[in-house]
């Protein structure tokens, strides 16, 4: 992968983040079928962690199915 295609992921994988926190679950959906990653942290958060703090059922439910991993721990508590 190129220099340009990891950042460009990352952008991706990083709006995946704010999407999760805000509960846009069709953005959810569009992100992760445009390359984001479902594994991402930020602050030690992953999109799993952030959808579940704020309660979107939904996009916990995206990012189950999409294969996010459940062992990943919450660097923050």
């Amino acid at each position: 992968m190129s220099q340009q295609d990891a950042a460009a992921v990352l952008a991706l994988s990083e709006r995946l983040l704010v999407a999760s926190h805000k509960g846009q679950a069709d953005n959810v959906v569009q992100l992760i079928n445009k390359g984001a990653k479902v594994a991402v942290t930020k602050y030690g958060r992953t999109p799993l962690h952030l959808a579940a703090y704020k309660g979107h059922i939904e996009v916990v439910r995206i990012l189950l199915k999409a294969g996010c991993d459940l062992d990943i721990e919450d660097d923050t508590i």
